[in-house]
């Protein structure tokens, strides 16, 4: 599903920091312990989020519009 400016992460598991890498593997935004991440910096694409959670880490693909 596309996001515009806020992305909502909606999980049971305690989120110790994500990551979100842009196409090229470049880092563009780090945060600790967020449900909700301000993505209106970001231009729109594809980029990647990894999830660093009290039960590991997993990735998932998230579209800016």
């Amino acid at each position: 599903i596309p996001t515009k400016d806020w992305l909502n992460i909606e999980t049971k598991k305690d989120i110790l920091d994500l990551k979100i890498f842009d196409a090229r593997g470049v880092l563009v935004k780090e945060t600790k312990a967020s449900n909700k991440v301000n993505l209106s910096s970001l231009q729109p694409g594809v980029y990647l989020l990894k999830l660093n959670t009290i039960d590991g880490l997993s990735t998932h693909k998230i579209i800016k519009e």
